[in-house]
């Protein structure tokens, strides 16, 4: 009697086990039904509640969608295939989607982006087609407007390829998310705010508080910069300090598309178009107080030229740079191999670097050189501390050629946490907040802060804008009806009125209205429409 209980109760229990593991088999079976595939989502936790609406549309169309977010740095190299091979997916170590960002806003040039010899470890272009897009038709518009010398010309030439990128969509322009900053309500960094990015900080010698002279501005940004050399930096934070110590030939101003001079008083351009000389400012030192010349742009520039120096854009000044010239101590010749409409925009904006501390390092060594953690500039502050991932401190170059700087000094401040950083400017510990990846926390916190009296928000038009990219590679991905389908799924106004409280904008390609004529009204969103 006992053995048959015995029985009894084991055939319970298995059953019990038998019937649980068949509903588990038909749950799973149910899910695989539900979705025609899944893909794998890479993105900045910033952006998750933008990201979380994107996935909520694509999954009611049938996409499982996985998301994976991660400090952007990881996340670049996730798209850029730096521990893996050109067109990897997610699960080789690539992406097969990700949400990321940029500015463009003074110059129309997309070359890198979309040309077919610009993917990742194939073209011969500087490396940023991280889509792995190619299209014929595409590739020869991009060489022609490269040769277009007029405004005209070179608009309608780029408003085509906009066209055709928007059809195709080997990436999706989704909105642009606001142009917005913060600071104490002392702290005035003049017309300069509004240009954009890092190029506010060119102008850092203009910062100055309005209720003391001098003082110490402290900026944050959510991680350590990868270094202070301008020629290497490709992070957002590397690039705002490096602009405070280190200057280039022209910078960016307003109106969007144009330059005024810096360490070129002036330029002109000869009449085929290909060379041209820049008259270098005189009476400018080094924050060492050594003499800046022409020598130093012939050195940086042919620095620039050699793959040994691994200098960012590299690949343009090989492409189309036949040969830099110094005709004197204060003229520069740059001659391109043939008319090269971008070339005040690729070439002359990049950071100065001093001969006498440099010309004697190999190349191939600069990288790991220690100038790179502590530069010598012709700018208005210099670096006289930096304890890693926590602060740089920098202090006023009194004999800088534009006068001595408005402020005594300048810190930055690694503060990874955003909600911490917001606190820090409240509690008045902190004065400026620009860093684009702090923009969702800004918006999130704009009624509050905007009611504080003590504090200063600025919303400028929008000039960064955040898209999707697309890995070709991924065969789930490489059919443009299925990418189609999810520009049809995004709910861009839910993610403006949700997530970005109003101020964000939609948009549906790469130039912002600040560059005039380029930018084409007529180019709309796609239509959010599930079914």
């Amino acid at each position: 009697m006992k053995t048959m209980v015995k029985d009894v109760v084991l055939l319970s229990i298995i059953c019990t086990f038998a019937f649980s593991a068949l509903t588990t088999i038909e749950a799973t079976a149910q899910e695989e039904k539900k979705y025609f595939f899944e893909i794998n989502f890479v993105l900045d936790p910033g952006n998750i509640d933008a990201v979380e609406i994107m996935k909520e549309g694509w999954e009611a169309i049938g996409i499982k969608v996985n998301l994976y977010p991660m400090e952007f740095t990881t996340m670049f190299a996730k798209y850029m295939f730096y521990d893996s091979f050109p067109g990897a997916t997610y699960d080789q170590g690539g992406y097969d989607i990700c949400l990321t960002g940029g500015v463009y806003a003074e110059d129309p040039d997309s070359l890198s982006a979309y040309h077919s010899d610009s993917r990742l470890g194939i073209g011969r272009f500087p490396n940023y087609n991280m889509m792995m897009y190619s299209n014929g038709e595409v590739d020869r518009l991009l060489e022609e407007g490269l040769s277009a010398r007029g405004r005209d010309e070179r608009i309608k030439i780029y408003r085509s390829i906009e066209e055709i990128i928007h059809e195709d969509l080997p990436l999706i322009y989704v909105y642009r998310d606001p142009n917005i900053a913060a600071s104490t309500a002392n702290l005035e960094l003049g017309p300069s705010r509004h240009i954009c990015g890092s190029a506010t900080y060119q102008y850092s010698n203009e910062f100055h508080f309005t209720d003391k002279e001098g003082g110490e501005m402290v900026f944050i940004g959510d991680q350590n910069p990868p270094g202070l050399n301008g020629a290497y930096s490709i992070s957002t934070v590397g690039v705002n300090n490096a602009y405070l110590i280190q200057e280039p030939l022209v910078r960016t101003t307003l109106p969007f598309g144009t330059f005024e001079p810096v360490l070129a008083e002036s330029w002109e351009l000869s009449e085929d178009g290909k060379v041209y000389t820049f008259n270098i400012r005189k009476g400018v030192t080094w924050q060492d107080g050594e003499p800046f010349d022409a020598n130093d742009v012939k050195f940086t520039y042919d620095l620039f030229m050699n793959l040994e120096a691994g200098f960012s854009g590299h690949g343009n000044w090989v492409k189309f740079v036949k040969e830099v010239r110094m005709l004197d101590n204060y003229t520069i010749e740059l001659e391109t191999y043939d008319i090269y409409a971008p070339a005040i925009y690729r070439f002359a904006r990049v950071v100065i670097l001093p001969e006498h501390i440099l010309g004697g390092v190999p190349p191939a060594e600069l990288r790991a050189n220690e100038f790179n953690m502590r530069p010598i500039g012709t700018g208005p502050f210099k670096v006289v501390e930096w304890v890693s991932d926590e602060y740089i401190k920098y202090e006023a170059y009194e004999d800088y050629w534009r006068g001595k700087p408005m402020l005594d000094s300048i810190m930055f401040r690694t503060i990874p946490d955003k909600a911490t950083g917001i606190a820090a400017l409240e509690a008045g510990e902190v004065n400026f907040i620009s860093q684009q990846i702090y923009r969702t926390v800004l918006v999130q916190n704009y009624d509050r802060l905007k009611n504080d009296p003590d504090l200063k928000i600025t919303v400028d038009p929008p000039t960064g804008i955040n898209y999707l990219i697309f890995n070709l590679e991924n065969p789930k991905l490489s059919n443009k009806w299925v990418r189609r389908a999810m520009a049809h799924a995004i709910d861009v106004q839910g993610i403006i009125d949700g997530p970005y409280a109003g101020l964000g904008v939609a948009f549906s390609q790469r130039y912002s209205e600040l560059l005039e004529g380029y930018y084409n009204p007529e180019l709309k969103s796609w239509k959010y429409d599930l079914d």
